[in-house]
């Protein structure tokens, strides 16, 4: 039995007496309404969802509803009792609506009993017997022939046996409450959030190796393709993977075809001896003594002048103001230190130092800036501040420089020059070294001790005893040192400045130098003969005169050496020693440097401009010439600031370089 069916039978088993009056009335119309509730709330079960999650048909149906409302007596209930009213809750607000009812049925109270008899005035009459209770009950009724799309069935009757519960025989009336058909579907709601992406899926096999690509390219003969050669240029897919391309290969093929030959240089003849030379034609020098030819005063960059030999007398290129020739590329007697050009400012120079190729220089004065080069010192600019310069040294390629101040710090560069960072305590700083990379470096201080570094001057170590160091010299790789001392020994070291062996003789030494191994060293002092050693410093010759040396330099394999006095001309050995002629004029020299190979000197002096060599070069101006015999050919391109140089020539000897 429903809970609706239970309440409203146990309410009308117990009707009211009319001589309550009107509070048993109100009583009996709050529980009527109770009753109505629950059975509203077992209709709507079977039409819809309800609140507390039961079973509902779909959304889209109508739902069946019910009302139960209190019946007064009259000609539906004798003796009053409850209206049920069902229908389709069309609107859907929740209730069923006067317009929605489809059916009415009426559960009415049974006779009241008769009274008993008068009694005494005062006696009440007995109580009258109790009418059965009626009782409603609401089931699901299945789609079918009562329901075509289900709904609910309303049974109605009396509690004839008092138990409160509408059984089958008791039922008076049955109605149905049916759903209404399915409605359309309503329209599609708006797509959800995305779902989280599902795991990566495994890697595919790899595929098949691809084929190389080949391209070949030969010379291509002057001809169809190509009216004055060129090359063939062949392209393809190595197809049989033999690193070879094919005839069957070949995908394309193209030609880079030379230009078109030009009409030539204009040759004409020289019956006299001497002659202007003009730009892009060629002489015949044909004269029985020398003929002596004058370059261009205004050449364009690229432009070129021939000469050649016809004459006995053969022939002399003569040069304007600031002209020179650099004939390296081609035979000549132009040796080392042979011609010499001054550069840069007058200064108190005090050190000078250059890469392995010499193009780039650092050259130091006495309260004056550091000074560096890019073209070999045909340019300088000035760095850092004024100090009391002593001593300069450069990596092979001139990144690292590296300048000792006497009385102040040492200060290194890593960037050509351009910023530079103070290093170590501020001493008597006289002379410093590097090994070809930079990162090992050597310094020496006047009155104290050796000091080493092997990462580019960062940190420093004193080595050794303190002594009045004059000079220090590294090789190549850092490992092999030499140091000189004023009124001492020669020291050298095999492990990069940890251990010293003094060596050779006591003297006023100021100067040292070594070959980029280590073996070669060349040494010099005040009033000393020059020292050259074979075996690292173990043994020692003497060479040269006795002068009061300032510098000495060295090429990579000790054979070319250089060596400045004080107040005297410089001195070249192009013999590892043997013989020292001098070349260039007296000044109060200071330091030398050379290029590894020997050919490109830098030299500085005591108030006096920088002085340059570079072997086979003419010296600047008027003064420098180059000369050939009968039947020598040379050809000159000129390439701006007054340089020109061989492209092409003919020789059986040298050329003379003046």
């Amino acid at each position: 039995m429903s809970f609706a069916a239970s309440v409203l039978g146990r309410a009308l088993a117990h009707p009211p007496r009319r001589r309550r009056g009107l509070a048993v009335r109100k009583a009996v119309v709050a529980v009527t309404r109770t009753v109505a509730m629950a059975a509203m709330a077992t209709l709507v079960a079977c039409g819809g969802s309800s609140s507390d999650g039961a079973a509902a048909v779909d959304d889209k149906s109508w739902r069946a509803n019910a009302k139960v409302s209190l019946e007064s007596p009259g000609a539906n209930c004798a003796h009053g009792g409850s209206r049920i009213e069902a229908g389709i809750d069309i609107n859907r607000n929740g209730m069923l609506d006067a317009g929605e009812v489809m059916s009415v049925q009426f559960a009415c109270h049974g006779n009241p009993g008769v009274g008993g008899s008068s009694g005494a005035a005062a006696a009440a009459g007995a109580v009258g017997s109790a009418g059965a209770n009626a009782l409603v009950r609401i089931d699901a009724e299945p789609a079918g022939a009562n329901c075509a799309h289900a709904g609910s069935k309303v049974s109605a009757g009396l509690d004839a046996n008092g138990n409160g519960v509408l059984d089958t025989g008791e039922v008076g009336s049955t109605r149905y409450v049916c759903a209404s058909a399915i409605g359309a579907s309503g329209s599609n709601g708006s797509n959800g959030n995305h779902g989280t992406n599902g795991n990566q899926g495994a890697n595919g096999s790899n595929g098949s190796p691809g084929l190389n690509g080949l391209i070949v390219i030969v010379n291509e003969p002057a001809g169809a393709h190509c009216a004055d050669g060129g090359k063939e240029v062949t392209t393809g897919l190595d197809a049989n993977n033999d690193s070879v391309l094919g005839a069957g290969e070949v995908a394309a093929t193209s030609y880079l075809c030379n230009a078109a030959l030009g009409p030539g240089m204009v040759w004409t003849a020289v019956s006299g001896t001497s002659q202007a030379m003009a730009a892009n034609i060629g002489y015949l020098a044909t004269h029985a003594t020398q003929v002596t030819l004058t370059l261009p005063a205004s050449p364009a960059l690229g432009e070129v002048v021939s000469v050649n030999g016809v004459g006995f007398g053969g022939w002399k290129i003569a040069q304007n103001a600031g002209q020179f020739i650099t004939a390296r590329n081609v035979p000549n007697d132009g040796s080392m230190g042979s011609t010499w050009r001054s550069t840069g400012p007058a200064l108190d120079w005090r050190a000078v130092a250059s890469s392995a190729d010499g193009s780039r220089l650092i050259a130091a004065g006495w309260n004056e800036h550091l000074y560096t080069s890019v073209d070999g010192g045909a340019t300088w600019m000035a760095r850092e501040a004024s100090r009391t310069w002593s001593g300069v040294t450069s990596s092979a390629d001139g990144s690292k420089l590296v300048a000792a101040e006497r009385g102040g710090q040492i200060h290194t560069s890593t960037d050509f020059g351009d910023t530079w960072t103070p290093r170590a305590s501020a001493l008597e700083w006289s002379a410093v070294a590097s090994s070809a990379d930079g990162t090992k470096l050597v310094a020496a201080v006047y009155g104290g001790q050796i000091h080493t570094s092997v990462d580019a001057g960062a940190n420093w170590t004193a080595r050794d005893s303190a002594r009045n160091w004059t000079s220090v010299a590294s090789s190549e790789d850092g490992a092999r040192l030499v140091a000189t001392a004023f009124n001492g020994q020669i020291h050298t070291s095999t492990d990069s400045g940890a251990s010293w062996t003094a060596q050779g003789p006591t003297a006023s030494w100021t100067t040292v130098a070594s070959s980029a191994d280590g073996t070669r060293l060349i040494a010099a002092g005040q009033s000393v003969q020059i020292h050259l050693s074979t075996d690292s410093g173990a043994n020692w010759t003497t060479h040269a005169g006795n002068r009061f040396w300032r510098s000495v330099a060295s090429s990579a394999d000790g054979s070319k050496l250089v060596a400045v006095p004080e107040g005297d001309v410089l001195f070249i050995s192009t013999d590892a020693g043997l013989t020292w002629p001098g070349r260039a004029s007296s000044r109060n020299w200071r330091a030398v440097a050379s290029s590894s190979d020997g050919s490109r000197l830098a030299a500085v002096a005591q108030n006096a401009q920088a002085q340059t060599s570079l072997a086979g070069r003419s010296s600047p101006g008027t003064a420098g010439a180059i000369s050939g015999t009968q039947y020598d050919m040379l050809t000159l391109q000129y390439i701006g600031g007054g340089e020109f140089i061989p492209i092409d020539y003919a020789t059986s000897g040298a050329f003379h370089v003046e």
